[in-house]
């Protein structure tokens, strides 16, 4: 090779030795100087993500309605880390009751000011049914020997809990959202007596008798009370409302095999879900004045739903995920199965949907309602019945 072509290969590899070391040497204004391996071989880039806000940024694959979720998933409080055997909301505040000891406690709806108001130690409790203003409550006990259950119609006075235990043989009890007032259904010689009382079994009146017993009782507005067959897939459920101003008994829907049912606070329209074959779920809202059914586009228990209060058209429901291969809702009431469920709002006249929260939590929930304003959803979680919320957007 000639002194000239050399000379020629030397001064190119010259110039991009130094172009290169101008490349890679000089940073940018403001950047951190990394070296110049970590140039040429970059170790990954770290990305200050507390720094960026959650509704404008978005991951490879992601979307924007992914981030809404996120950010509604949030809005799930846990309020209790003990299991409650009931609550409901009073003042301003979700009172509870904690099932292992019996103490009552309020505790505000974002989880503040967290107050014993009783420390009467009632054991064993399964189930609290409550009086309107929360001042009362029918608790439902199992006995020392686990088998039998009593109800114990309790009232809270200052820091003790008083009062009187109701008959044996009651298989279903529920309370007046309007009054003072329960009712239950009493199992004897055959027949099931039908009998409203007030919280200190005053006053008792026979209502109703009825010639068998398997029976659910709902009082979800002042007049009517609705009495539903228990739930099964092997059988052909039933719902009746009882007229508290004539005493008639109405069939509101029938011949539907796994039927859970729930009528709305203003009487005039029902949610209900029924067993599609031996694994699957339909869920529907009963326009009780025409009989429109309006189908809904989540598979889930009527149980897992709840009215919104006044004059708002929505329903909230938890729906499962995933529904397993099982018979329901038989294998859901008898523990076999658990669900994960999301959180939905439907307009129960036209039936859209509207995802809360799509289950980033381990929730199968139950006992599901609202405070007056419809601005917080409490419910227990069934897996471990503790006590949480969801915030739902103002005027919901």
């Amino acid at each position: 090779m000639s002194k000239k072509r050399i000379l020629i290969l030397i001064i190119i590899v010259a110039v991009v030795v130094i172009g290169l070391i101008f490349v890679f040497i000089k940073k940018p204004a403001g950047e951190e100087n990394k070296g110049i391996l970590s140039r040429f071989f970059p170790a990954g880039e770290k990305e200050e993500i507390t720094s960026r806000p959650l509704a404008t940024t978005t991951a490879p694959g992601q979307t924007p309605e992914d981030l809404q979720t996120q950010k509604q998933e949030a809005e799930l409080l846990k309020l209790t880390q003990e299991a409650i055997a009931g609550a409901t909301f009073a003042n301003g505040k979700v009172r509870y009751i904690e099932r292992a000891t019996g103490h009552l406690y309020e505790i505000g709806p974002s989880g503040e000011e967290k107050n014993r108001i009783s420390n009467t130690t009632i054991p064993r409790i399964l189930e609290a049914v409550w009086s309107k203003n929360a001042s009362s409550s029918v608790i439902r006990i199992l006995d020392e020997t686990g088998e039998n259950l009593r109800n114990f119609a309790a009232a809270f006075t200052g820091s003790s809990t008083q009062g009187v235990f109701l008959p044996f043989n009651i298989t279903s009890i529920t309370a007046s959202p309007a009054e003072n007032k329960i009712f239950y259904l009493l199992k004897n010689s055959g027949q099931t007596s039908g009998i409203q009382t007030d919280f200190e079994n005053k006053n008792r009146k026979e209502l109703i008798s009825l010639p068998f017993a398997e029976f659910l009782a709902d009082w979800p507005e002042k007049n009517s009370i609705t009495l539903l067959s228990k739930p099964s897939n092997l059988a052909e459920g039933f719902l009746f409302k009882l007229d508290l101003k004539t005493l008639s008994l109405t069939k509101l829907l029938g011949n539907i095999k796994g039927l859970f049912a729930k009528m709305s606070p203003d009487g005039k329209k029902i949610i209900y879900s029924q067993s599609i074959g031996n694994q699957n779920l339909e869920t529907n809202i009963l326009i009780i004045a025409d009989s429109q059914k309006i189908p809904l586009g989540i598979a889930t228990l009527a149980d897992k739903c709840v009215f919104a209060n006044g004059s708002a058209n929505a329903v909230y429901c938890a729906a499962p995920r995933f529904i397993p291969n099982n018979s329901l809702p038989d294998a859901w009431y008898q523990g076999i199965v658990s669900f994960s469920d999301g959180f939905w709002q439907i307009d129960s006249e036209s039936g859209t949907l509207k995802i809360l929260a799509g289950g980033a939590e381990d929730i199968d929930a139950i006992n599901l309602f609202l405070d007056p304003e419809n601005k917080f959803l409490f419910f227990t979680n069934k897996k471990d019945n503790t006590l949480w919320r969801l915030r739902l957007a103002a005027g919901d």
